[in-house]
């Protein structure tokens, strides 16, 4: 993605324009300054009109015969003044000086806000983040409906991530307030954890504890705070999978119900499963990006071991695990790299090889901090710092046992307390002494709330990786564990165990997986899936058959998981990379859930030459049957695969090795050719382009024009056109594909939503810049606010995804039937264009005369149906304020919609209570 960030302050601007552009980006604060230069103008008037008053006598005449009524007038100026001058001194002079004071911390040390900090972190060397930071300070600049989501897995930095946003927000004029979830009671209140984290922080500048609520109350009001919400799912672990919903979605409710824009991070499994609110999903860096991140955190121009380095960042998938690079640069300052690894893991498969990389690198970082290299601290003695790692085993082995990241010292001796029943023999360990030698060392954190000491490890991974060396120790262990708790860093921590380099390591990969497989068959589906995910990852270095063994419990764990644990296994089965895997999750395309069919097909992508060589067969007999069959005949089953395969096939075809992308190019011709005749398979096949497009704007031969020529559906021509203006601008610039746009822009009777989105593109041409013209997912674009596209872009998607939901409501056959109805068409049902009122869209059909569609209502349930899932609020009220906000002479709404701009508004106004059910 591009890391130029414009966010509404002119980025063309250079010098002091730009930085004062950027200090009054944020709303309240130009609100602010407008309200304290409006006072400052009405004192001065008033003390200037009083001295001239006094001193010309014209007072002493004027007020001869009426003394009462001039001493009130007077009275009441001089009132006047006092008042504004004691607004002007809280404002201008104390609540500045106090604001002012935690906004420069905040901008230049936003870690010293922190309640628990990133270890060892500075935001100023994080990279790659500068358009996310975009995105989301858009969001809430303009948010109006509930918490913003980010989500990313364990080590994806999301704690990182809010420090440098941190920073990014501050500069800008709001006042962003960080705290942490981990360890909090419920119910959550995160207004009321951001108010006594704010107050903790401004209390050496405040004369009294009332001043501080009066500044609170004040940043408040005039919507300055903005809440930066740290590990919602630590708050929520020890929790199943219903409780742990109904928990998170309370406290997000509640802080929806308090006007404060916030950010909630979370991991994928910790959110509730619902589009209620707008979400964010952690991208990898690229690996220039990371490589650029340790040079700066190894503060060295030149990485010496360069080549080595870049070997790690792609055999231990670093990118999409910042924590790692922290690692690697750590390393690299004490010169204790680990050689050799290219060697060591030579013909392992990818996710075995991820592993045993990953270990290597926390194992030299640990040996590191215990001579000293890495970690330096002249209070402990080499014997203590050795102790201290022994200890660490125990505590993390506590920790896991009890299912915590963040504990007290003494629920800790507690856990570690059954952890010597277990295994007979074990000493006692000083749990205080332990953790705060820990803590000199860098590899645990240690806080104080109410009135009791807490702990955690610098990271959920460190406490997987001492849980590891805990089982090297005791292998005993890991049976209580595996009966007790079934946590992510349990299933972390076992991965690393069973990858070890021993001559052990394969029984014990048998061993574990099997109690995994007996524990999945006994659990609740919260955890199913998660212990046959980590099953299939210990059993793929021990052969096919042995992953293909457990299949049929995978299959029966996936039915009944819900959606946050699907999409949370897709990515680590794609990591796995067998045959099986990929198998497995071509087969989950046909999820009932689009976004978990849209996310295992983009996995399958990412899986490149891998996954295609893994389905060449499957790839193959589709192939076989579509082009064997005529179109019309195709059965319902082949159908749908035959859909999922257009997704694919173009970017598969785009990153398949050489002898295999020939024919795969070729396959994507034939499809091409027969697609038109079925709107599924031609929609479908067209997301493959745009997917394509956007993995590898410049790849060869893309065949877009020649579908766009083809294309009867108007949604395929929609994302064919986005496909190519995506190619043009990042890729080759292709007369012809201008040309396309061009004409689609210009025919009268063309769809309306294809005119709008050539107009669009057409746009983002000129620009050179599509990122507020084109979204990348439909369902993507509408989870999220949609204030990172333009307005006419935001009602496009919006309408787009309305009359998808119409379509595809409802099983297979009757989506077929709908599409029949709407596919060679280019008008629109009259609720949704120029017609009736959308009011119609509550209605049974058959609608209005002149409709002749046929598809309402509009689905109750949309998230939980087959179509594309619910708008959020977010999304829903930002296209009402879009046409409740508008200028003067400017039009609201576009130029398919209804002119009625009150009535539409209230159609968004209720489709945000809708999105809420």
């Amino acid at each position: 993605m591009r890391t130029e960030s414009r966010a509404g302050m002119g980025a063309a601007q250079r010098g002091p324009a730009r930085r004062l552009a950027q200090r009054f980006w944020w709303p309240a604060q130009r609100r602010r300054w407008r309200r304290t230069g409006a006072a400052v103008l009405v004192l001065a008037a008033l003390l200037v009109g009083l001295t001239f008053a006094l001193a010309s006598g014209d007072v002493d005449r004027a007020c001869g015969g009426h003394s009462a009524a001039c001493g009130l007038g007077i009275n009441s100026a001089v009132t006047a003044a006092v008042a504004l001058a004691g607004f002007l001194y809280f404002t201008a002079f104390r609540r500045r000086r106090t604001v002012g004071a935690y906004l420069r911390q905040a901008t230049q040390e936003p870690e010293r806000l922190f309640p628990i900090p990133p270890n060892d972190v500075l935001f100023k060397d994080m990279v790659g983040r500068d358009e996310l930071y975009r995105l989301i300070a858009e969001e809430l600049r303009s948010s109006a409906g509930g918490p913003q989501l980010l989500l990313g897995d364990v080590g994806s930095g999301k704690t990182t991530f809010l420090l440098g946003l941190t920073s990014y927000l501050a500069e800008r004029g709001a006042v962003p307030i960080p705290i942490s979830l981990r360890g909090d009671d419920f119910p959550l209140s995160l207004r009321t954890l951001a108010h006594d984290h704010f107050l903790s922080q401004i209390d050496g500048d405040v004369r009294s504890e009332q001043e501080a609520d009066r500044i609170w109350r004040a940043l408040c009001a005039e919507g300055s705070i903005v809440v930066l919400a740290d590990g919602l799912d630590e708050a929520t672990q020890s929790l199943t999978t219903e409780e742990r919903t109904i928990t998170a979605r309370a406290a997000l409710e509640l802080a929806r119900s308090q006007p404060i824009p916030m950010v909630v991070t979370s991991r994928q499994e910790g959110a509730p499963p619902d589009g209620r609110y707008a979400q964010f999903e952690f991208q990898p860096l690229s690996r220039d990006e990371a490589l650029e991140y340790v040079r700066k955190r190894s503060r060295q121009a030149q990485v010496a071991d360069e080549p080595l380095v870049r070997w790690i960042l792609d055999a231990a998938d670093v990118a999409a695990t910042p924590f790692y690079l922290n690692v690697i640069a750590a390393l690299l300052v004490a010169h204790r790299l680990p050689g050799g690894l290219p060697e060591q893991v030579a013909g392992r498969r990818f996710a075995e090889r991820q592993t045993l990389v990953r270990v290597a690198l926390l194992d030299a970082y640990v040996t590191g901090a215990v001579d000293g290299s890495v970690r330096t601290d002249p209070t402990l003695t080499s014997e203590q710092r050795r102790r201290t790692v022994a200890h660490l085993e125990r505590i993390a082995g506590a920790m896991t046992f009890g299912g915590e990241l963040t504990t007290t010292v003494s629920a800790v001796a507690e856990a570690d307390a059954t952890l010597r029943e277990a295994v007979s023999g074990l000493p006692k360990v000083d749990v205080a002494g332990a953790v705060e030698n820990g803590a000199r060392l860098g590899l645990m954190q240690l806080s104080t709330r109410q009135a009791e000491r807490t702990v955690r490890f610098t990271h959920a991974i460190v406490q997987s990786y001492f849980t590891r060396r805990l089982f090297l120790r005791h292998p005993t262990l890991s049976g209580p564990l595996l009966a007790e708790v079934a946590t992510t860093e349990l299933m972390n921590a076992l991965s690393m165990w069973c990858a070890g380099e021993d001559g052990d390591a394969p029984e014990r990969a048998e061993a574990v997986a099997g109690a995994l497989v007996a524990q999945a068959r006994e659990r609740a589906e919260d955890t199913g899936l998660r212990l046959v995910t980590t099953a299939v990852t210990l059993l793929a270095p021990l052969g096919d058959e042995r992953v293909e063994s457990v299949g049929a419990l995978a299959r029966r764990a996936w039915d009944v998981a819900g959606q946050a644990e699907k999409l949370s296994a897709i990515p680590r089965l794609g990591l796995v990379g067998t045959p099986w895997t990929w198998r497995f999750l071509l087969q989950r395309t046909d999820d009932p859930d689009y976004a978990v069919r849209w996310a295992a097909g983009r996995s399958i992508v990412d899986g490149g030459a891998a996954a295609s060589g893994a389905l060449r067969a499957e790839i193959t007999a589709l192939m076989e049957y579509a082009t064997a069959t005529p179109p019309e005949d195709w059965n319902d089953p082949e159908l749908h695969r035959t859909a999922v395969l257009g997704w694919l096939l173009p970017a598969l075809a785009t990153a398949a090795d050489r002898p295999d992308r020939q024919e795969l190019r070729g396959f994507v011709g034939d499809l091409v050719g027969t697609a038109v005749a079925r709107p599924t398979v031609e929609a479908s096949l067209a997301q493959g382009f745009k997917l394509d497009a956007m993995r590898s704007p410049a790849a060869a031969e893309p065949l877009e024009l020649e579908l766009l020529v083809r294309a009867r559906y108007w949604y395929s021509r929609v994302i064919l056109l986005q496909a190519i203006c995506i190619r043009y601008i990042d890729g080759r610039p292709d007369p012809r594909a201008l040309q396309a746009l061009q004409v689609r822009a210009a025919d009268g009777a063309e769809h309306p939503f294809v005119t709008a989105a050539a107009k669009l593109c057409l746009r983002a041409v000129r620009e050179g810049d599509y990122e507020r013209y084109v979204w990348d997912d439909d369902t993507a674009a509408t989870t999220r606010s949609g204030t990172a596209l333009s307005r006419e872009a935001a009602q496009l998607a919006g309408d787009i995804v309305l009359l998808l939901n119409l379509t595809e409501q409802g099983d297979r056959s009757m989506q077929l039937e709908r599409l029949a109805l709407t596919a060679g068409r280019t008008d629109l049902p009259s609720c949704l264009g120029r017609g009736s009122g959308r009011e119609a869209l509550d209605a049974d059909c058959p609608g209005p005369p002149d409709c002749g569609f046929g598809l309402c209502p509009y689905p109750r349930l949309a998230s939980a149906a087959v179509c594309r899932g619910a708008l959020s609020e977010a999304f829903c009220r930002h296209q009402a304020r879009l046409i409740q906000q508008g200028k003067l002479g400017r039009r609201q709404v576009a130029v398919w919609q209804q002119p009625d701009r009150g009535a539409l508004r209230e159609f968004w106004e209720r489709m945000a209570e809708r999105s809420r059910l």
